[in-house]
């Protein structure tokens, strides 16, 4: 039987939300299979996303999702999107004092923001508005070097 690698979301923003795990399949993902989601169960095999997602493209926090019905809870699709946007940044070699600017003043923007590793920061934008202002912020400080705009920005 295959051994199968999971990313796992060590503090997620909505935990006190969340009463079960679900998980999503990477399609191409090189050092891992599965991301492990934060969910609350909202009906036999449909959960919310209470967690903001790493790696799997097409999911944010909030979306309400369906998943197998074989006793894996692996996600399927999305059946009532969110509307929220996500962002991740890498911050690889950026050093300290710009990336505690760069945190401080991500904090002050009120958005919600989930670490991946010590180097990767999932964030969430609410709606529009906060994604336009999230990435008019961002765009200028990875053409300079300091981040790298990683994975996927959308809103459903």
């Amino acid at each position: 039987m295959a051994e199968f690698r999971y990313a796992a979301h060590e503090s997620p923003v909505w935990r006190e939300r969340s009463n079960f795990i679900v998980k999503a399949a990477l399609a191409d993902g090189d050092s891992i299979d599965f991301e492990q989601l934060w969910a609350r169960q909202i009906a036999d095999f449909q959960f919310e996303i209470c967690c903001i997602p790493f790696y799997v493209p097409g999911l944010a926090l909030g979306d309400a999702v369906s998943t197998s019905q074989d006793g894996q809870y692996v996600v399927t699709e999305v059946v009532a999107p969110s509307g929220r946007f996500v962002y991740r940044v890498w911050f690889g070699d950026t050093n300290e004092a710009v990336r505690e600017t760069i945190l401080s003043d991500l904090e002050g923007m009120s958005l919600l923001l989930e670490w991946a590793s010590p180097n990767m920061l999932a964030i969430d934008a609410e709606y529009e508005g906060a994604a336009k202002q999230l990435a008019d912020y961002l765009w200028p400080r990875e053409k300079a070097g300091q981040i790298e705009l990683e994975g996927f920005i959308f809103g459903h």
